[in-house]
């Protein structure tokens, strides 16, 4: 059921530590973007993720895949959106876009770095959206 559109952006730049000898942000790091993305959506609908756990809500993610077109680069302008298109029940699904700015275009058009997802389940009470 793809009924529900929630979505927030949130920017960035890679630090040169998330890089690789070329400059291009290891593949690794991306998982880590997708968590500022959840607690960054989260957030925006007035929920905290600390306050979820002590409640004792978790949301453990169980699969993640990335299509990557294009790595994202050192210092380059990154707009990651999540967005939750299904409605959640027991599991919730993060959808991802990265798109980036290259460091030195003179243009403000953006290109697409990687499409990804990930899926969370809730292991214990409910959040209501």
């Amino acid at each position: 059921m793809k009924d529900v559109r929630i979505k927030d952006t949130h920017g960035f730049r890679p630090r040169y530590s998330e890089t690789d000898q070329m400059g291009v942000v290891y593949y690794g790091n991306y998982a880590a973007y997708f968590e500022v993305g959840r607690v960054e959506l989260l957030r925006k609908l007035g929920l905290s993720y600390a306050q979820l756990e002590m409640n004792g809500t978790m949301l453990p993610v169980v699969h993640m895949s990335i299509d990557f077109k294009r790595g994202a680069k050192y210092d380059e302008e990154v707009i990651l959106e999540t967005s939750i298109i299904d409605r959640p029940t027991r599991k919730i699904s993060f959808y991802h876009t990265h798109s980036f700015r290259p460091r030195y275009s003179e243009t403000d058009q953006m290109g697409v770095v990687y499409y990804g997802n990930y899926a969370a389940y809730f292991e214990v009470g409910r959040v209501e959206l």
